[in-house]
C-alpha cells in the first residue's frame, strides 16, 4: 500500500505541475508553432498505450529501473489529458488583462506563473489531482508489466490473492476492501474540506440573511436554509461512512494479517 500512495502521490502532484505549466504557455504565450504542438500533444490521446508497451520496458531495463518504482512513475509524470484540461481552463478562466498586467509591472513567465496563474488554476488543479490520484491508484497494466511480487502496488498485489489452486473468495474480497479505503479515506478528507467551505459559505449566508430580513428582503432565507440542510444531510453521510470504516477496516486487516496475506495453497 506504501508502494501504491507512493507512485499515485508523485504521479498525481508532478502530473498538476506539469499540466497547469504546459496549459497556461498553451492558453496564454505566444509563440510560433503553439497550435501544432497543441495537436501533437491532442493526438498522442489516440494513439492506444499498449503499443509503447515493449520499447517502455526496454527503456526502464536499459536505465535499470525494472522492478522498480521509477519503471512506475517516470512514463507517466504528465498526460496529455492534463494538459489539455488545465489548457481550456486557463483559457477561460485567467483574462488576458492579468497577464498583461504582470508584463507591464515588469514580471517574467514564471513570476507571472506563481503569482497569477496559480491562484486562479487552484480549482482545476485540485480535480486534475483527484482525478489523476485515482486513476494512478487504480492503474494494473503497466504496474503488472514492470513489477513483480516483490515490490508490487496494490492492484498488481491482489492477483497474488486470488492465486494458487484454491481461491479464498473471503480474503479476496477483503484485501480488495483493504485496497480501496485509502480511495475512501481520501474522499472522505475532500468532502471534510468542502465541508469546512460550505459552513463558512452558511455563516456569510446566515449573516446576509440577517441584514436582508432587517432591510425587508425575504427572499434569501429558503436559499440559506436549503444550503443548511444539505450541509447537515453531508455531514450525517460522512459520519455514517467513517463508522462504517472503523468497524470493518481493523477485523479485515487482521484476518488478512493471520491468512499471511499468501494465496492459498493446493489441496
Amino acid at each position: 500500500m506504501i508502494n501504491s500512495l507512493i507512485v499515485a502521490g508523485v504521479i498525481a502532484l508532478s502530473t498538476v505541475m506539469f499540466a497547469t505549466l504546459a496549459g497556461f504557455a498553451f492558453a496564454k504565450l505566444r509563440f510560433k508553432g503553439r497550435n501544432i504542438l497543441l495537436m501533437l500533444v491532442i493526438g498522442t490521446m489516440m494513439v492506444p498505450p499498449q503499443l509503447g508497451v515493449v520499447p517502455l520496458f526496454m527503456m526502464m531495463s536499459e536505465l535499470g529501473w525494472s522492478q522498480q518504482l521509477p519503471a512506475v512513475i517516470f512514463p507517466t509524470l504528465v498526460s496529455a489529458v492534463g494538459v489539455f484540461f488545465m489548457r481550456q481552463y486557463l483559457s477561460e478562466a485567467l483574462p488576458d488583462e492579468l497577464v498583461e498586467a504582470g508584463r507591464v509591472d515588469g514580471a517574467h513567465s514564471l513570476r507571472i506563473f506563481w503569482s497569477i496563474v496559480l491562484p486562479v488554476a487552484r480549482p482545476a488543479m485540485a480535480v486534475l489531482f483527484m482525478i489523476t490520484f485515482v486513476h494512478a491508484w487504480n492503474d494494473f497494466f503497466w504496474p503488472f508489466v514492470v513489477l513483480d511480487m516483490t515490490n508490487p502496488t496494490v492492484p498488481v498485489a491482489l492477483t497474488q490473492l486470488s492465486a494458487g489452486y484454491v481461491r479464498d473468495q473471503s480474503l479476496i474480497m477483503a484485501g480488495a476492501l483493504l485496497g480501496t479505503l485509502p480511495l475512501a479515506a481520501y474522499s472522505i478528507g475532500l468532502n471534510l474540506i468542502a465541508l469546512i467551505f460550505m459552513v463558512a459559505l452558511g455563516l456569510a449566508s446566515a449573516t446576509a440573511v440577517r441584514v436582508g430580513i432587517a432591510h425587508g428582503r425575504h427572499d434569501l432565507k429558503d436559499m440559506v436554509l436549503a444550503g443548511w440542510v444539505g450541509l447537515g444531510v453531508n455531514s450525517v453521510v460522512m459520519v455514517l461512512l467513517g463508522a462504517v470504516l472503523w468497524l470493518f477496516a481493523r477485523p479485515i486487516a487482521e484476518a488478512i494479517s493471520s491468512a499471511g496475506g499468501a494465496p492459498c495453497s493446493s489441496k
